[in-house]
């Protein structure tokens, strides 16, 4: 990702990869086949599990490593 999210955090990037793509909380939700509730509860506590953050990977282009 060239360090263009150098210094955030696995949730500020989630979340500006979100509005890069136009992505609310449900859409994520929908896409990682968990409520939305557990979707806060991951903002909250920047505690991803591992198959999440691959299909994040996956979805935003993205290497796993940039996300972590």
């Amino acid at each position: 990702m060239d360090n263009i999210f150098e210094g955030f955090d696995t949730v500020q990037k989630v979340k500006a990869l979100m509005a890069a793509n136009n992505m609310n909380m449900q859409s994520l939700a929908d896409y990682l086949k968990i409520s939305i509730g557990t979707v806060s509860n991951r903002f909250d506590k920047n505690d991803w599990t591992v198959p999440e953050l691959k299909l994040l990977a996956e979805k935003f282009g993205i290497t796993l490593s940039d996300l972590v």
